[in-house]
């Protein structure tokens, strides 16, 4: 629904990459798009987390590095 897009954003949107946007009146359709999560890097969620959070996410890097290092 075009109508859940900010103003600003949709003349952005057809300002950068207007080969990509198709208006279809109420809806818009957008042919190539790449959607990034934001995330807080691991060294400093890990300052400001405490007991068992702090615990299960030591845990599951080590699981991580692990899995790595069989693939290789």
């Amino acid at each position: 629904d075009k109508r859940q897009i900010d103003p600003a954003l949709m003349a952005l949107l057809l300002q950068e990459a207007p080969e990509k946007i198709t208006d279809l009146g109420d809806q818009i359709v957008i042919r190539h798009l790449y959607i990034e999560r934001r995330m807080v890097p691991l060294n400093i969620w890990l300052e400001q987390v405490e007991g068992q959070q702090l615990r299960d996410a030591i845990e599951e890097y080590g699981n991580a590095i692990r899995q790595l290092a069989a693939a290789n």
